[in-house]
């Protein structure tokens, strides 16, 4: 990319994780890099793979960087010249919004020297995503969960065993975030909330002591997968093969994307040979957040 003012790296996420509906999320080893090149008379944007400009009002990149200027009551004089290296595919329940939208405010506060703080960098972000879990995941890394503080949300960092990697199934459908929480229902069944809580508790705790087997018992979800199961039938079908043979596994936040938790020693290739029409990544989990980097 050439020389650079300032670079950020922000990671995608896998959200929910079955039974973890809006709280969990989980940062993966792929990145976008947001490259802050120079200066100009009003904001620019190229998607460097493509080398495509991108209209600056149609930017979550800009319109987070602008954001945070606003946050910090800060108006500059210059915009900014990005270019975007996009390795995170959009639609695919990967969370690029979120990794566009913390990527922009970083930019804007290394860029400018505003020097925001984390927690500041989570309430901007929060702002334009109303659901933290995946901006939670992709602003500390690791495995996150998020809760409700006072009128908004704060989120903790939970350790888990490093022998977990991921396996992601990808398919050539793209989900808008917005129509797949459509079919969820405003109310839900006692057991099936109680069953959830209970779920989501143990996965937990499974991941703290690496034990996948019984991961993938208790990352069944009953609030919110199987109300989608229309929207992305081959993703859905795909959850339920890897389930029944003992692998945890789940759509990726509001998907068409599949999560499967597995150790080093999967047979990856095997697997993904049972999925047509899925392109399988494996990935590691990302224990650190968005942060500054070189240019890649």
């Amino acid at each position: 990319m050439g020389k650079q003012i300032v670079c950020i790296k922000a990671c995608a996420t896998s959200a929910n994780l079955g039974p973890g509906f809006d709280r969990a999320g989980l940062a993966l080893d792929l990145y976008n890099h947001y490259v802050l090149k120079g200066w100009s008379k009003g904001h620019s944007l190229v998607e460097t793979r493509t080398q495509t400009a991108v209209d600056p009002a149609q930017s979550l990149v800009v319109s987070a960087a602008e954001a945070a200027l606003d946050r910090c009551g800060v108006h500059p004089k210059k915009g900014m010249a990005i270019e975007v290296e996009q390795n995170i595919p959009p639609g695919k329940g990967l969370g690029s919004s979120a990794a566009d939208i913390i990527g922009g405010i970083l930019l804007a506060s290394k860029g400018y020297g505003l020097g925001l703080e984390q927690q500041t960098v989570f309430e901007i972000a929060l702002n334009m995503e109303k659901h933290p879990d995946n901006i939670a995941a992709a602003l500390g890394g690791g495995l996150t969960i998020c809760y409700r503080w006072g009128k908004g949300f704060d989120y903790t960092k939970i350790s888990i065993s490093p022998r977990i990697q991921c396996l992601m199934f990808v398919p050539d459908q793209n989900i808008v975030t917005q129509k797949a929480r459509t079919p969820i229902p405003q109310k839900v069944p006692l057991q099936d909330a109680c069953d959830n809580i209970a779920h989501f508790c143990l996965l937990v705790h499974c991941l703290q002591k690496g034990d996948l087997t019984q991961a993938a018992v208790f990352m069944k979800d009953k609030l919110v997968q199987e109300y989608r199961r229309s929207m992305y039938p081959a993703s859905m079908e795909a959850v339920d093969w890897l389930l029944n043979r003992g692998i945890a596994a789940a759509i990726s936040g509001s998907g068409p994307a599949v999560i499967a938790l597995v150790d080093q020693y999967v047979d990856a290739q095997s697997l993904a040979s049972q999925f047509y029409g899925f392109t399988m990544t494996k990935m590691a989990v990302s224990l650190q957040g968005a942060c500054q980097a070189r240019t890649p």
